[in-house]
């Protein structure tokens, strides 16, 4: 097993103790800010490009991060280019940020920015909103 298997499988055991233990997971909210950062970084790429090539590779890529799966956005577009993946790791670090600062936590474990927004209902959902932005 690689070691980024490992660690993606020891933070699950980690939000269920959160949820178990307070009813909430402030851990979900920081992952969904920089999954919302690597697809916005990639629908960048997807505006400035003039490459019909790269716009029908990234375009599907934004799709899918923010439907929570960030691999075509992170490995098909943004880490070729270097910038739109630095660019995304700020922008995810921003968000994580401000998400710990309203202290806006998930009602539990779900997939990310689109789907994973129904975790957030009983909360201020316009900081949701806010910080996948």
């Amino acid at each position: 097993m690689t070691r980024l298997f490992i660690i993606n499988f020891i933070l699950y055991f980690v939000e269920v103790k959160l949820l178990a233990n307070t009813g909430t997971n402030p851990y979900n909210a920081i992952i969904t800010a920089s999954v919302a950062a690597q697809g916005g970084a990639s629908l960048a790429v997807a505006m400035k490009t003039k490459s019909k090539k790269l716009k029908a590779l990234a375009y599907p890529s934004t799709l899918s991060a923010m439907l929570g799966i960030t691999e075509p956005a992170i490995f098909g577009v943004n880490l070729r280019y270097g910038k739109p993946f630095v660019f995304g790791l700020v922008g995810g670090a921003a968000g994580g940020f401000l998400a710990s600062l309203l202290q806006l936590e998930a009602t539990g474990m779900s997939l990310t920015v689109i789907p994973g927004a129904l975790l957030y209902l009983s909360s201020p959902f316009i900081w949701y909103i806010v910080v996948n932005v």
